[in-house]
Order: structure tokens, then C-alpha cells, then sequence
């Protein structure tokens, strides 16, 4: 007979690090030489969050968003905006809208928005959103999100990543061949592909808060970063 899965990922399964202090304490360590190094803005909540335990307070979380908005602004751009869910929590990717704009314009975007993303708030985003949904610093997505959902209750004992990879996939493949016809899912027909329910505040939080947000955010507008 088949062993049975396990409900916690493997031991092997490849943490970035031990603590969230640990890893910030590294990424201060090598800011020095990153292309686009912290502002002292950043720098001092990921200090104040490594005497916290690894916490970011939502104030400073929000701190570090607002800081980001602003070099954006200053370089030209509108102010930036994303999904926002529970928690206060943002999405993890913009979604900027590009009619009409040139490939160097959207080039240069890009550039900027890795710049200012870098300086002010890219290590608070990621730090903040482990803390809530990640907080054993597992590397890859789908063991993170099942650990998540686990912790949630959301799934039973047996529920492993690999399943989750299996419902996920099923999910997708399902939405892109309606997406004609029922882009929104209101048949709920992908959604049902999951073995727990999708549109859960705590689901979405553990989706959200380890970066994978593409299947909940198509209702957002978008963002038109030029005047």
C-alpha cells in the first residue's frame, strides 16, 4: 500500500532562510552592491522589524507603499496603484495599461518602477507578506501556498503541493477556455477545480501574500502610469 501524504512539506523542502530577521539581516547585509541599493527610509523599518521578531507594523507597510508612490511621481509617472486585499495587503505585481505607448516608454517604466520598487519598498513587501503567509520561508510558491492553506484549515491533512499544482493547473485551464465568454468565472466552473474554496478571504490571503495574485486581480482596471 501507498504511504500516505504527508500533510507538511517535505523536510527537504527548500527554505531562503531560518527566521524572517535572518533574511532581512542578510539583504542588509549585501544592500551595498545591489543595483539600486535601500533608501535610509526602508532601511530603518527593516532595522526596527529584525528587533520586532521579523514584524512590519501595517503603518510602516503602508510608510513604505506611500514612500514608493512618491519616486514613481517624481519621475513623471501617475501615482501607482494595485489590488489591495485583506490585511491591507497589496498586490505583489503592477499592472500598468499601455495603449498607445511606445516600446522605449514602456522600457523605461519598467526601469523606474525596478528603481523605486528597489529603493523604497521591495524588501518591506516581501517581509510583511511572509509574516503572514509564509512565515516558514518556504522557496517555492506552491509548498508556501499549501503550507498556508493548511495553517488556514482550509485543506485537509492529506492536501499536498503537488495537488494543489494539479488543481491550479486545472483551474487555468479551464478560465482560458472560457475567458470569452465568462471572463470572470461567474459559473464559478474553474473555481470549482480547487478543493477548497477560492474566493475565501483566508485563500486569497495565502495566495496574495506569497506573490501569486494573477487569478484574483482581473477585476482591477489597471494602472495608467502616464499623464
Amino acid at each position: 500500500m501507498a504511504p500516505e501524504p504527508s500533510s507538511q512539506p517535505s523536510a527537504t523542502a527548500i527554505k531562503i532562510a531560518a527566521s524572517i530577521p535572518d533574511r532581512i539581516e542578510y539583504l542588509l547585509s549585501i544592500d551595498d552592491n545591489a543595483t539600486y541599493p535601500m533608501s535610509e527610509a526602508q532601511k530603518e523599518i527593516l532595522r526596527k522589524a529584525v528587533e520586532n521578531g521579523g514584524a512590519i507594523s501595517k503603518a510602516d507597510y503602508d510608510r513604505a507603499w506611500s514612500n514608493y508612490q512618491q519616486c514613481m511621481v517624481d519621475k513623471g509617472y501617475t501615482t501607482p496603484q494595485v489590488p489591495v486585499y485583506d490585511n491591507g495587503l497589496r498586490s505583489p505585481a503592477l499592472m500598468p495599461i499601455d495603449v498607445g505607448r511606445t516600446e522605449a516608454e514602456m522600457d523605461k517604466l519598467a526601469h523606474d518602477d525596478s528603481q523605486c520598487r528597489s529603493q523604497e519598498y521591495l524588501i518591506v513587501d516581501e517581509s510583511y507578506r511572509q509574516a503572514i503567509g509564509n512565515p516558514n520561508l518556504y522557496a517555492e510558491i506552491p509548498v508556501a501556498i499549501t503550507d498556508c492553506l493548511h495553517r488556514e484549515k482550509l485543506v485537509p491533512a492529506s492536501y499536498t503541493a503537488r495537488q494543489f499544482e494539479e488543481e491550479q493547473a486545472a483551474y487555468r485551464e479551464v478560465s482560458a477556455r472560457n475567458f470569452t465568454t465568462d471572463r470572470y468565472d461567474e459559473t464559478g466552473e474553474a473555481a470549482s477545480k480547487y478543493s477548497f474554496d477560492f474566493h475565501d478571504p483566508k485563500s486569497v490571503i495565502c495566495f496574495v501574500t506569497n506573490g501569486d495574485d494573477s487569478d484574483l486581480s482581473v477585476r482591477f482596471p489597471g494602472w495608467q502610469p502616464f499623464k
